[in-house]
């Protein structure tokens, strides 16, 4: 096999550039140059450092990825179908470990020898299909939060949402050198909620199955219609794609490719972006949104060219297309039955409040296919379905269970309603929880329930003693305490080890102990310092730790001072908590805070500054009493930032109950409303907002039942 990229010398570009980020620190060049290795070897080794993101340059050493090298090299090697895989389709959908936002782990290591005893005598077609009967006995669908466990983690907590189970799919398939790679619909246009799966490269096709789903064929799966309806399937590649025309971005480091038409009927939607002198546009950022969970939701976003074009080659369904640029917006409707494929938008400056406007969205029309499956096929694939579902109980009843759980918290003197549930959510991870309970139990039992209290189901099942105790021994310290803080906020934003959905890692102790004493005494008293240290010694990349933006832990960004802008956030958090400072993400803006005098402050770090949020209050009523909307089904609420729509605040409790009064920061924020009818088409309502510091805004949400509910027309601004 000959590597393509590297003989025009992409990859030695790249290379330099990886270089620069992360430099010799890391030993990566010493062992690409000098380690014995083939030559085939030294390529693979060398791609996956051109365009492997930068979290995984960073986080994981270059033996652990010579070890997966090594492994992929025999399963090539072995595998009967390894030699005829073209270089492209090997280098980019089997030798890299990475998928989604997974963390990485030896799964390949540990599994490649049972995998490949598993379908030894069977072709690569075959083959395919028995890995995902392997996976299926593994693990099983359930929805849960966004963070993504290893494949390896996922086997100990036996459940994961589609996300994880495709990620698990394909590192099985890669395992046995099948190329294979996650495909997704960011969301569906007909109903709410999104999907992924897994496509297969099978003697020079590519085909679908559903992760952890085995259908008796290939191209076979329950959203075999649901697809057929959807707007915008994609995936993406490690390395600039060379094969597909269909790439949507195309950078130095990896591809976003449109499948779209692999599945649906598509049409090419051209946005032409024009200012108010009817100039054309170059460089504006364009939003293309799919009414989902009562908001529209970008299924992806491009930048028009030196004409003012963009195009996307589309589901036939109705779209919500944002422009922006340099502080001027516009929105417009795409219309499926338009006959016309430019859509033009012009761009304002002036940004819309208390204005309302009523959408019907239409998704593309439903399909009906015929099943064509032998009854007989059918039948003995549930029956073995069945039985792979045994095969997953039987493990899940290793798991230790309330009984045992209670006898443990006897033991050691600790509340049964409080240890019972965390041994039980733990799944095959309950050796790592009972052992941080047990070690901590005589010392400091109160905040070591309360820590483990602060982590996420999820959290459970892949958590590690040894950090959780450091975590608690270094908070609890005379040294990093603030006794002053009240016991609450104590356990939510200082004790607990959970800051988003990064991996967690013995951050605090690292922080602390390479901190010196005269840096953690200023920056205790002046958290400015801390920030101008953070810009002073931190590099930012915008472009480094894509795609996935795994977050950078902070003992990487400290050691290499390097990060993107939600690592380097990340760190600001970690610090804090490390030097016994109340710290969070904002559940609405994402953005780093600290918590100073009873206020939350936000950190600026454009001007260094520590700013108190200026928030205001929002009252929201209904008329609609039966039954009361929802939100995330009937509502929500998005800031407006900077002309562009962003993702809508998170759901809380509050929110749930009429009349309610919100607290949101000040600007501009939208409210969509909306009714999905029973053919999938959605009834909606934009209302733009803003909300200032004085008095109390009352907003009414209105669910629209029916196209012509409201009095305002389909209109753009």
């Amino acid at each position: 096999m000959v590597c393509q990229a590297s003989s025009n010398g992409a990859i030695r570009i790249q290379l330099e550039k990886t270089k620069q980020w992360i430099g010799d620190t890391a030993q990566v060049w010493p062992f690409l140059t000098t380690h014995p290795m083939s030559m085939e070897e030294k390529e693979w080794m060398q791609y996956l450092y051109a365009y492997m993101p930068l979290s995984d340059l960073l986080t994981y050493p270059v033996s652990f990825f010579w070890a997966n090298v090594q492994e992929t090299f025999q399963a090539r090697q072995e595998m009967p179908w390894g030699k005829s895989i073209p270089a492209s389709i090997f280098l980019q959908d089997v030798l890299p470990l990475r998928v989604s936002d997974e963390p990485l782990d030896s799964f390949r290591l540990v599994m490649y020898p049972l995998l490949k005893a598993r379908v030894r005598g069977l072709n690569m077609e075959q083959a395919a299909l028995e890995i995902n009967h392997w996976c299926h006995e593994h693990v099983s669908y359930q929805m849960s939060d966004n963070r993504t466990l290893s494949p390896l983690n996922l086997m100990k907590r036996t459940v994961g949402r589609c996300g994880e189970e495709s990620v698990f799919t394909v590192a099985a398939l890669r395992t046995i050198g099948i190329p294979a790679r996650q495909v997704f619909t960011p969301r569906w246009a007909h109903t709410d909620d999104n999907h992924a799966w897994v496509e297969v490269w099978i003697n020079g096709q590519w085909h679908y199955m559903g992760a952890c789903e085995p259908a008796p064929h290939l191209d076979e799966a329950w959203f075999d219609e649901p697809v057929k309806r959807a707007m915008l399937i994609k995936t993406f590649t490690f390395g600039p794609d060379t094969t597909d025309s269909s790439a949507i971005l195309t950078t130095d480091r990896f591809s976003e490719l449109n499948l779209t038409a692999r599945y649906a009927p598509v049409r090419k939607i051209v946005i032409h972006v024009v200012d108010s002198l009817h100039q054309s546009v170059d460089s504006c950022h364009i939003a293309w949104t799919v009414y989902n969970y009562a908001s529209f939701f970008p299924l992806t976003q491009t930048v028009s060219d030196a004409h003012g074009n963009s195009f996307l080659w589309a589901g036939k369904g109705d779209l919500l297309i944002w422009a922006y640029h340099h502080g001027n917006w516009g929105m417009q409707k795409w219309d499926a039955h338009n006959s016309n494929d430019t859509l033009i938008i012009t761009l304002h400056k002036t940004l819309p409040t208390h204005q309302s406007i009523s959408l019907s969205m239409m998704p593309p029309p439903a399909v009906h296919i015929n099943d064509t499956v032998n009854p007989n096929i059918k039948r003995a694939n549930t029956i073995r379905l069945h039985q792979e579902d045994s095969i997953r109980q039987r493990y899940i009843e290793t798991f230790k269970d309330s009984v045992w759980a209670d006898q443990f918290a006897n033991q050691y003197l600790l509340s049964t309603d409080t240890v019972r549930p965390l041994i039980v959510k733990s799944c095959g991870n309950w050796a790592q929880v009972a052992s941080y309970l047990k070690q901590n139990a005589y010392a400091s039992p109160v905040y070591a329930l309360a820590l483990a209290y602060q982590l996420t189901d999820k959290d459970l099942s892949d958590c590690n003693a040894s950090i959780l105790t450091d975590h608690l021994l270094w908070a609890t310290n005379a040294l990093c305490r603030d006794f002053s803080i009240d016991y609450d906020n104590f356990v939510r934003y200082v004790l607990s080890p959970r800051i988003a959905t990064e991996t967690i890692t013995p951050w605090r102790s690292f922080l602390i102990h390479h901190f010196s004493k005269e840096q953690r005494h200023l920056f205790r008293t002046n958290i400015a310092a801390l920030v101008q240290w953070i810009n002073d010694s931190i590099r930012i990349t915008k472009t480094a730790n894509q795609p996935g933006n795994v977050f950078l832990s902070p003992e990487k960004v400290y050691t290499y001072r390097v990060a993107d802008i939600p690592s380097r956030n990340l760190f600001l958090v970690a610090a804090c908590r490390s030097l016994g400072i109340p710290a969070r993400f904002n559940p609405h803006t994402n953005k780093p805070e600290i918590l100073q005098h009873d206020d939350w402050m936000s950190i600026n770090f454009q001007t260094g500054s520590i700013e108190k949020n200026r928030t205001g209050k929002v009252k929201l009523v209904t008329q609609r009493t039966n039954p009361i909307p929802h939100y995330f089904r009937n509502f929500a609420i998005a800031p407006f930032q900077h002309g562009m729509l962003r993702p809508p605040l998170i759901e809380t409790e509050w929110r749930a109950k009429f009349p309610c009064t919100l607290i949101l920061n000040t600007g501009n924020d939208l409210l969509t409303t909306g009714h999905r009818n029973a053919n999938g088409t959605a009834t909606c309502r934009i209302t733009f907002f803003k909300v200032d510091e004085h008095g109390t805004l009352k907003l009414t949400v209105h669910i629209p039942n029916a196209p012509d509910d409201d009095e305002e027309k389909e209109n753009g601004f």
